[in-house]
């Protein structure tokens, strides 16, 4: 599953993290930096995922499909 996958990079990206800071910085502030925009991509893409699920249970493929190209063509137009 996609939590067993994850596991896997987490301690990587923790080290990742050590060694290109000081150390301290990366655990006691590890979101430092973020921008407003930023965190519009991390809602957008968290919701762009959730909204995916809901079309993936209650529709069948042919919608799914319909519905990326659209979520494809908005993301272009808006960005």
């Amino acid at each position: 599953t996609n939590v067993q996958l994850c596991a896997w990079t987490v301690p990587m990206n923790l080290v990742l993290a050590m060694l290109q800071s000081d150390g301290s910085a990366a655990l006691t502030d590890p979101l430092r930096g973020f921008e407003r925009s930023t965190w519009a991509v991390i809602v957008v893409n968290g919701f762009g995922g959730l909204l995916g699920a809901v079309v993936i249970k209650y529709a069948d493929n042919i919608l799914k499909g319909f519905a990326t190209a659209g979520a494809i063509i908005l993301t272009g137009v808006l960005a």
